[in-house]
């Protein structure tokens, strides 16, 4: 065994990032290690990455997420996983949805990435799956990638400089793998969601895709010259609902919303719909609900959600 993977069995207290930095400084291990995390999936990581760092050493990744995206995708589907990174958000979610066919394809810009995540693919015990190296985007052609900081690999840019990628369009992808209905789609990417979100603008004004959720934030937004209001407007014009969303119960500090809870393929989940005017400086995870989905009209039956 590799020193570098006695780590995690250290006394919590003295699990530190430094630590594995040294060791792979040293030569005491690989940087790229299979974790396991959360309710007992299993993915491979790069230690170069400060977050992956954390996962290997703690085996948490994001709990409360993989039970959401499960609460949507119980019964079987198709998930999007787009700003994949890792694709610890597609992976955790394998375990607890053992009995049903599923297909997840994650999109990811960052070229070293793309053969981290094909070893983590061979981890997993069911499902299909799909590695799609490129940038999601609303132009053919290439785009350039960058990573401002070499200890986060999450917070890569897409931008004037860095390596060229190629681009990839959504409504493209959809037509060519005639994927009929996204159960689940999830993006973040960093401000670059408005050319995104455009490039499936056909996909998404049909219906095509039944719930996305995304990271929105006002100071990456501005990099797009779009605001958390004008992206939720745009999202209302092909259809959806605009929810925050939580497996449990409210959070202390939200209690300026309207929260109900509500059942998804029989899990209860909670909402508050998303206040308008939306604050400019937003920094939080809206899940949009197309209104042609019967969990959209499931929600709306059960609170105070838009237009009930």
């Amino acid at each position: 065994m590799q020193i570098i993977q006695l780590l995690p069995r250290l006394p919590r207290t003295l699990r530190r990032g430094k630590l594995v930095r040294g060791a792979l400084a040293l030569g005491l291990g690989q940087a790229v290690q299979g974790i396991e995390f959360d309710y007992g999936a299993r993915a491979c990581v790069d230690l170069h990455d400060e977050g992956a760092r954390r996962v290997f050493l703690h085996g948490s990744f994001w709990p409360e997420f993989a039970q959401i995206v499960a609460a949507f995708m119980c019964r079987g589907g198709v998930m999007f996983d787009v700003g994949a990174n890792f694709g610890l958000c597609s992976f955790g979610i394998v375990p607890l949805v053992p009995n049903v066919p599923f297909e997840c394809h994650l999109f990811e810009a960052n070229p070293a990435i793309e053969p981290v995540l094909r070893r983590s693919v061979a981890l997993q015990p069911h499902g299909h799956f799909e590695v799609v190296s490129g940038c999601v985007t609303d132009q053919p052609g290439m785009s350039r990638f960058s990573l401002p900081d070499a200890q986060h690999w999450g917070l890569g840019l897409i931008g004037d400089a860095g390596i060229p990628v190629p681009n990839v369009i959504l409504d493209d992808y959809v037509n060519n793998h005639r994927i009929k209905t996204v159960t689940f789609l999830k993006m973040d990417i960093e401000g670059w969601e408005p050319f995104a979100l455009q490039g499936a603008s056909r996909t998404l004004a049909e219906g095509r895709v039944e719930s996305l959720f995304a990271e929105v934030s006002g100071s990456m937004l501005a990099r797009a010259g779009v605001t958390p209001e004008s992206l939720v407007a745009m999202m209302e014009r092909w259809g959806f609902d605009a929810y925050f969303c939580r497996l449990r119960t409210r959070p202390e500090n939200d209690f300026e919303y309207s929260w109900f809870s509500a059942p998804i393929n029989d899990n209860e989940v909670h909402f508050a719909p998303v206040p308008r005017p939306v604050p400019g400086n937003l920094c939080d995870d809206i899940l949009f609900l197309h209104q042609a989905s019967a969990v959209a009209d499931q929600v709306r039956r059960s609170g105070t959600g838009p237009n009930v």
